[in-house]
């Protein structure tokens, strides 16, 4: 700093006073009354005192910058802010953290000034989530920081003296996820021991284990309503008949095979359960005792479902899907759904009222695989079944049963990802030809395989019908194969255009899109050149695309 700026000549001003009141033989009167403006000679008077003054000196100097900082620090608008908006904020910072933990970043925060020292220390809530990560002496710190309120956990436990930290406040976990990999099943034992304890402020569970043997764990008190919000097990089980989850929105159960709930623990679970949301049973099987379930007359309603996964390891999905009801359900994967015949009972009875009224409403994806279909619509609702059995029989009884919806669906893209037997192509397209819905068809079954079928030559057997049938068809997406393929296509385009040619108010929509995947990627025969070009000319617009390129010819 020059030393002949105004405040620097001020500090040297007062320094001079301080210097003479400690040492009164320093020859310091001829210049302290021209101070301002003599600094170069006060530097030197200041330079000429003994060691320990100059060490005072420089303690004074540094309390007086400490001071003058905080009460710089003291006046920014961020440190104006109420303490509980400040830990608020610094609340809000940890949330959007890159990691679970936030040991470290409650250390710099807490370095920032002594405001924020003082907000950080005293703000119980920043201390509650402990992490895998965090070393023993910070957990400790951070239980007694939180005071006593309920604490966020997330370990994958293998050290014993964590397991200890946390056993001794099991009391206040409130949100918990815990990964038991190879020996750390001792921890479930331990945890056994701790008993109905452990659930007295638990509002999150999620535990992960290697193992579907374990004995249950006993940790919910059957008469006393549980304020569980979610609970996420896999390969840890619980005791069934000891629950009471009245406030529960997310349940998933996954890979438990000897301690799995019932039918009938599940469905009790469920009839409690009223605020649930989202449910997911994977890798499990269900018993079904019928003594147990005579007590359970009508289907369980769950009002506020909203995404069912069901991958059940036996035929359970049916089911199941029988005795619950799941009005406003959006999202639905459900795996292992029998059918044996068009008019039989079956889950899927259940299914189609979940998506029938978005599809009457909102642009409706219908596409066929070889063993499952999946409905999806532009409102978000997402319908995914596979299929045991027949798929064919199944995907005809969605047809007969949800055709009534699908007509007055404002679009219906129908897409075959996978080809099926020729008969029973036929009749799919035949019962979807009348739909006022469809507006693309998109046949990228590939190459036919055994006894399927290019579903394209299904819809050139329409024959002249194909100038009524999918009125509001504008997209048609095929697999070509080989010449005679596309020269039904230029037969299915033809007879389209001669319903339209001529006609003021034609019954059916001109087709504005073309696309066409070729098996092959070296360069065409004049033979198809030439089709292409014919095809070209008989869509308006010419908007014909090959291999997802414009067709130039």
């Amino acid at each position: 700093m020059d030393p002949n700026t105004a405040p620097m000549q001020d500090l040297i001003y007062i320094l001079c006073h301080r210097l003479r009141s400690r040492d009164i033989s320093l020859e310091l009167d001829d210049f302290i009354p021209s101070g301002r403006t003599s600094s170069i000679r006060s530097f030197s008077a200041l330079a000429t005192a003994p060691e320990s003054i100059r060490q005072d000196i420089h303690r004074e100097i540094d309390e007086s910058i400490s001071a003058a900082r905080e009460q710089h620090n003291a006046s920014l608008p961020v440190n104006a802010l109420p303490p509980e908006l400040l830990s608020n904020i610094i609340a809000e910072v940890l949330k959007d953290s890159e990691t679970y933990t936030n040991g470290k970043l409650l250390a710099v925060m807490s370095l920032v000034c002594r405001q924020w020292n003082r907000v950080v220390l005293n703000s119980p809530s920043l201390w509650t989530r402990l992490h895998g990560s965090d070393e023993p002496e910070y957990l400790k710190r951070a239980q007694v920081l939180s005071k006593s309120l309920g604490l966020e956990l997330s370990f994958v436990l293998a050290s014993s003296e964590t397991w200890e930290l946390l056993s001794k406040v099991v009391h206040r976990w409130q949100d918990v996820q815990l990964r038991f990999w190879d020996t750390g099943y001792r921890f479930l034992t331990e945890l056994q021991k701790l008993g109905k304890q452990t659930a007295s402020k638990l509002r999150k569970l999620h535990m992960y284990g290697t193992t579907t043997t374990y004995q249950p764990l006993d940790l919910f008190d059957p008469h006393d309503p549980c304020p569980l919000e979610e609970l996420d097990l896999d390969g840890v089980s619980v005791g069934w008949d000891a629950v009471n989850f009245e406030r529960l929105r997310y349940l998933s159960i996954g890979n438990i095979i000897d301690t799995a709930p019932s039918a009938a623990q599940l469905l009790r679970i469920l009839e409690r359960s009223r605020e649930l949301e989202i449910l997911s049973l994977v890798g499990m099987s269900l018993s079904h005792d019928h003594a147990e379930l005579s007590g359970l007359s009508q289907p369980v309603l769950l009002p506020r479902l909203s995404s069912l996964n069901l991958h059940f390891l036996d035929p359970s999905s049916d089911f199941f899907l029988r005795m619950i009801r799941f009005p406003q359900c959006t999202a639905m994967d459900v795996a292992g759904i029998h059918v044996s015949g068009t008019n039989s009972v079956s889950g899927l009875s259940h299914i189609v009222p979940v998506i029938g009224s978005a599809i009457e409403v909102t642009e409706t994806e219908l596409v066929v695989y070889v063993d499952k279909f999946v409905i999806s619509t532009s409102g978000g609702r997402h319908i995914r079944v596979s299929i045991g059995g027949d798929p064919g029989v199944a995907l005809c009884w969605l047809l007969n049963t949800a055709s009534a919806a699908l007509n007055i669906s404002p679009a219906v893209i129908l897409l075959f990802y996978s080809n099926l037997p020729y008969d029973l192509t036929t009749w799919i397209i035949s019962k979807l030809s009348q739909l006022q819905g469809i507006v693309a068809l998109n046949l990228y079954g590939g190459t036919p395989q055994g006894d399927h079928c290019n579903p394209l030559d299904c819809l050139d057997k329409l024959g002249d019908m194909i100038q009524q049938a999918f009125p509001r068809l504008r997209t048609l997406q095929c697999w070509i194969d080989t010449l005679s393929e596309l020269e039904t296509l230029r037969q299915v385009v033809l007879r389209r255009h001669q319903a339209i040619a001529g006609v003021e108010s034609p019954a059916v929509s001109p087709l504005q899109e073309i696309n066409v995947e070729l098996s092959g990627f070296g360069s065409l025969e004049s033979s198809w050149c030439a089709r292409f070009d014919e095809i070209q000319a008989l869509i308006p617009g010419g908007n014909l695309k090959v291999r997802s390129q414009r067709w130039r010819g």
